[in-house]
This record gives structure tokens, sequence and C-alpha cells, in this order.
């Protein structure tokens, strides 16, 4: 009986007073974090400082990404009524009806969700500027360029967002904890 209480105690259902939780928040913005459009942070920054030809680099990472992002419009609405239902559906039994997992998970997820459509609308506008980049209309060093200002300004606003993400579920966690210290 012992041991089925620590594994219960173990995977304890609550939230906010969870290490699990906290860990699984800063596993997923480390991880989020670690590249733009799956392009790798030191190649944008190398690509950036225009160095060697690293721009060519980063254009090749660019091709070698971008299709594997490319969605049709019945595709794109389909993903976007649902996960607005279901953050909706998150939000209303977090916040509306009380419920601690659900207000966890969606400032988990509502960020998230944020970033990835900011990723969405970044990566039409680089397979815009890679399609004229192939097609001779922008020079691939001018391409470069502008793509490596993106990815890198995209990179602050994911730091800023995941910085603002995870300072606001502290605050709310210890506000919970505060109201509800023994859980209930």
């Amino acid at each position: 009986m012992t041991s089925l209480d620590g594994l219960l105690r173990l995977l304890d259902t609550r939230s906010f007073p969870s290490l699990w939780f906290w860990i699984t928040l800063a596993l997923a913005w480390s991880v989020v974090n670690r590249g733009v459009l799956g392009v790798p942070g030191d190649v944008i920054t190398r690509a950036r400082a225009d160095a060697e030809g690293h721009g060519m680099t980063l254009l090749d990472w660019m091709s070698l990404t971008l299709p594997r992002r490319r969605m049709g419009q019945g595709e794109a609405a389909f993903a976007l009524g649902t996960s607005a239902f279901g953050l909706t559906c998150l939000g209303l039994l977090g916040f509306a009806y009380g419920l601690e997992m659900a207000q966890a998970l969606s400032l988990l997820l509502v960020p998230l969700a944020l970033l990835g459509l900011t990723r969405v609308l970044l990566a039409r506008r680089m397979a815009a500027l890679l399609d004229e980049a192939r097609a001779g209309a922008v020079p691939p060093e001018e391409a470069a360029r502008t793509a490596a200002a993106a990815l890198m300004r995209h990179r602050w606003i994911g730091t800023g967002l995941s910085i603002l993400s995870v300072a606001g579920a502290a605050a709310w966690g210890t506000w919970w904890n505060i109201i509800h210290p023994n859980g209930l």
C-alpha cells in the first residue's frame, strides 16, 4: 500500500504545486526556442553576420525545412478551428469552472499556440522569399540577409514570449497555491 501511495504522489494531478508541471513548462519553452522554422540558432547567427557565405547555408536549411510546413487552405482551416476549439474548452474549464489542470494546460498551450501561429505566418513569408530567390527576382545574398533578419527577429519574439509565459504561469501558480494551500 505504501508503494501505491508513493506512485500516486509522484503522479499527482495537481499542477501548480507539482514539480512535473514546472519541468514541462521549462522543457517546452527551451525546446521550442532552440531554432526557428527548423533552422538552428547558430546558422541564423552566422548568416546574420554574413561571413564566409553562411547566407547560402541558411537558404539551404530553409529549402529543406519549409516544405514540411506547407498546408493547404482546408488543412489550415481545420487545424486553426480544432486548435481554437480545444484552447477555448481548456480556458473555460480552467478559468470559468476552476479546474487547476485546465488552467495549467491553458497557461502552457495558449502561448505556444500563439508562437505557432506567428511561425506559420513567418513560414509563409519565408517560402515566398525563397521562391523569389529561386526565380532570380531577388539576389540570393539579399534574400539571405532578409531571411536572417526576419528569423532573428522572430527568435527574439519567441524568447520574449517564453519569458512572459513562464512569468505569467509562475505568478498565477503562486496565487493559486496561496488561495488553495492544501490543494482544495
